[in-house]
């Protein structure tokens, strides 16, 4: 039997699925689970959907997870979905979307209006009062990129916060097949998939890891309690098929 020492709580596990540990300093019973991969997704959206009455934190240790879960009531019906280019955000919105019937919403697209003739950019007025429309509904995900000032009532209006933290070299690939795809008119796109656009992707993809991602826990990390990071989106995704 393995122990994992977490601010000062005994995690067990070992090959057996579930077992039971009265924390000391948790005040609720604790359930700590050596999941497989599968039942890690299952769980993940049995939280989502409020069904198991629990937190949900993520312990990465060899291939997979120490996951405690802590009993307390919590539904989730305001997801923000953040991560760069090709981390999987987009796929895993549609997803959740279309499992948990909740409406999901690219901030690019609150950016841009969409027109064949050329998209156009919102106001800074437009983008807040179409942003704010959104978040005063009663249920929504949203994903992008984006975590500058102009979103910030997301993060905090948001119940659960999944940040993507997919491979850099992933990401990077999925870049470059994304752009195939679009140019072989395989895949959808929002804008005109141009050579600028595909070249540009490389630097927002370097930015988001170099800059971004630490701007991010540097400003939001007050919400740390709603954050998730999720290493591998494309297995999430796996799950909701």
């Amino acid at each position: 039997m393995l122990k994992h020492y977490r601010n000062n709580r005994v995690l067990f596990s070992n090959k057996e699925r579930v077992f039971l540990h009265d924390g000391p300093d948790c005040g609720a019973t604790q359930i700590v689970i050596r999941l497989k991969f599968e039942d890690k997704l299952a769980l993940l959206l049995q939280i989502i959907k409020g069904k198991s009455n629990s937190n949900l934190e993520l312990f990465p240790e060899t291939n997979d997870y120490e996951v405690g879960v802590f009993l307390e009531k919590t539904i989730y019906k305001r997801i923000h979905i953040i991560g760069s280019v090709g981390s999987g955000k987009t796929t895993l919105a549609k997803e959740i979307s279309s499992r948990l019937d909740i409406p999901y919403y690219e901030l690019d697209n609150v950016v841009w209006i969409r027109d064949k003739s050329g998209d156009i950019r919102r106001t800074e007025q437009e983008r807040e009062e179409y942003l704010n429309s959104i978040l005063q509904s009663d249920s929504w995900i949203i994903e992008g990129i984006h975590n500058e000032d102009w979103v910030s009532n997301c993060f905090q209006s948001a119940d659960l916060i999944f940040f993507l933290d997919t491979k850099y070299s992933i990401r990077t690939y999925r870049i470059i097949k994304r752009f195939l795809k679009q140019k072989l008119r395989l895949e959808k796109a929002n804008y005109t998939p141009t050579l600028v656009i595909f070249f540009k992707m490389f630097r927002w993809n370097r930015y988001f890891e170099d800059v971004g991602k630490v701007n991010f826990f540097n400003k939001y990390g007050i919400h740390k309690d709603k954050i998730k990071v999720i290493n591998n989106a494309n297995c999430i995704k796996k799950y909701f098929n």
